[in-house]
């Protein structure tokens, strides 16, 4: 099924790298569930209160830069934030990444190499193993899951901050 993005997704897809874009297009043909995005480029102001929140963990966010996006599922009308519904829409990111050889990087398994993995749900229990096995303090709060962000890969990406005046920290 061929999916459109609304209007508003479009918008925020505004100043988001062009390679991105491609794998978000890309996705939107393969998925077997529709999906929207709830943010693209996002200002300093933003970026400082979602920090504030703890809805991020960075300053550095490569929302700064229109490196990285936040997607929801689209089911029975309205978003979806349920895990079982983000796994088939980043299994198409995955392949959108591949096909547009412009890797990736998915809130939902930090550090985990996206094309070596089939499917989300396998990246995310190896991230979520991995982290467990590291832990010395059990306050540490666990894994940080972003399941809507997608990120091109710094590794094939190196980001620029320059024309961003973010503090390493909040």
């Amino acid at each position: 099924m061929i999916w459109k993005l609304g209007r508003k997704s479009q918008a925020r897809l505004n100043d988001v790298n062009h390679a991105l874009i491609c794998v978000v297009n890309t996705a939107l043909e393969i998925s077997p569930i529709d999906f929207g995005i709830t943010c693209g480029l996002r200002s300093l102001e933003e970026q400082k209160k979602l920090v504030a929140k703890g809805k991020s963990k960075t300053m550095r966010s490569l929302h700064l830069i229109g490196h990285a996006v936040d997607i929801v599922p689209f089911v029975f009308g309205r978003y979806q934030y349920d895990w079982p519904y983000f796994y088939p829409v980043i299994d198409a990111f995955i392949q959108a990444s591949k096909d547009n050889e412009f890797k990736i990087e998915w809130g939902g398994a930090w550090n985990i190499d996206m094309w070596r993995c089939r499917h989300a749900q396998a990246a995310q229990e190896m991230y979520i193993t991995a982290k467990q096995a590291a832990w010395t303090d059990l306050d540490s709060g666990g894994p940080f899951l972003d399941g809507p962000h997608i990120q091109l890969s710094t590794e094939q990406f190196l980001p620029d901050f320059s024309k961003v005046d973010a503090p390493l920290s909040a």
